[in-house]
């Protein structure tokens, strides 16, 4: 056994390693000590001079064994003169510094078993995160959804409401022009019958109004069966109607002949109006 074997010796200060470690640890603490060696005066640890001969690991990352170390102050390395800081190399070592004694394969497995431990962790993490994206995701995707239907909704409502206001301008227009055409026939009808009086058509109406104001005058004096007033027709009867036109004339010249009319109290018979005597009157 070398002296890397005893200096990793179990606390239990027993020199057979393989009846104190596991046997992956033994032959592991065996295989590493065919490199360790002083690098000033290439001393290799035994398990001899193990306890007699410590071996130091300097900071500057040398390994000095300790008479070599007791030639040079302590803050110094002998094998390149520059300050250092050194430690024994034992079972109490750091585990940082313990990295750099370790067999590379065992340090592999461990660091692939970390590395194994890093990944699961991260995509653990990873398969959380893009979950929670996707459900973000089909969360937007509904809301843009039900916006565009929305902005869909209304654009059609606004597009009606602006096809109804086009059909109200419409009519609205219809109905102006139609207002403006009744309006111009309005107009042209008064003007028509504004023309169509005459200055002989309205001298006949005064003359047949003035007759009617007579013959009502007259009537008043008389008491008769029939009123004088329904025997005198409207303007366009006594135009037409000759025999009328000379009653009423001769009405209006009432004190210039004897009126065949006796003025009495009694009731006037019709024979009396046309001025017809019974026989024995006669």
């Amino acid at each position: 056994m070398d002296c890397w074997g005893a200096i990793l010796k179990p606390r239990c200060g027993r020199d057979d390693l393989s009846n104190c470690l596991p046997v992956h640890e033994w032959v592991w603490v065996y295989r590493m000590g065919d490199w360790i060696h002083c690098n000033v005066c290439i001393r290799m640890p035994t398990t001899q001079t193990a306890e007699q001969c410590p071996f130091f690991f300097t900071s500057c990352g040398h390994i000095i064994c300790s008479k070599c170390r007791e030639t040079v102050p302590q803050d110094q390395c002998p094998r390149c003169s520059k300050r250092s800081n050194s430690v024994k190399i034992n079972r109490n070592l750091r585990a940082d510094l313990q990295m750099y004694f370790r067999n590379p394969k065992d340090l592999l497995e461990q660091y692939v078993k970390n590395l194994n431990s890093v990944l699961d962790f991260q995509s653990t993490h990873r398969q959380h995160l893009q979950k929670a994206k996707q459900e973000q995701q089909k969360k937007t995707m509904k809301y843009v959804i039900s916006a565009q239907l929305a902005i869909k909704q209304k654009s059609e409502k606004e597009r009606k409401t602006l096809a109804e206001k086009d059909a109200l301008v419409r009519e609205i227009e219809k109905l102006r022009h139609h207002a403006q055409k009744l309006e111009q026939l309005l107009a042209m009808n008064s003007a028509s019958r504004s023309s169509s009086k005459s200055p002989h058509s309205a001298a006949r109406s005064r003359s047949a109004a003035s007759s009617e104001r007579n013959c009502g005058s007259s009537s008043g004096r008389f008491a008769t069966s029939t009123p004088l007033s329904d025997c005198l027709e409207d303007d366009f009867k006594l135009e037409n109607n000759r025999s009328l036109s000379r009653v009423a004339a001769a009405f209006a010249r009432s004190g210039i002949e004897p009126s065949p009319i006796a003025l009495s109290t009694a009731a006037i018979t019709t024979p009396d109006m046309l001025g017809l005597r019974k026989k024995s009157e006669k």
